[in-house]
């Protein structure tokens, strides 16, 4: 049976919201996946977006990679938020790097946790 352990966005000092600092590829870190004893581990990763601006903004998070394919944007209206970004995703390679940025710097905050799956 899996095991199961909730942790902490890698880039999230004791849990705060991480300011997302990059306007372009490759973005702020937010997470990277580490490593476990007995196999890969699967990093299922949960995010919530504020846009602190007055203005609406994008926001793109790269989930593993800086390829089109690798990435995800999001509209995040003005003053809005947290709004769920990621319910979920896996994260599957070992070092992978979970990264956002947005059409401003310092205007997103995001925060969030890891599921950390691992064979028994």
């Amino acid at each position: 049976m899996p095991v199961y352990t909730k942790v902490a966005l890698s880039a999230s000092t004791s849990g705060r919201p991480i300011e997302v600092q990059g306007t372009s590829s490759p973005g702020t870190t937010i997470h990277t996946m580490g490593t476990a004893t007995g196999g890969t581990p699967v990093d299922e990763v949960w995010l919530w977006c504020c846009n602190l601006a007055t203005t609406d903004g994008t926001l793109t998070v790269e989930f593993g990679g800086t390829s089109s394919e690798d990435r995800i944007m999001t509209l995040i209206p003005s003053r809005a938020g947290p709004l769920e970004i990621s319910s979920g995703w896996p994260v599957t390679a070992t070092s992978a790097i979970v990264r956002a940025y947005a059409t401003a710097t310092a205007i997103m905050v995001i925060s969030g946790f890891a599921n950390r799956i691992r064979a028994a």
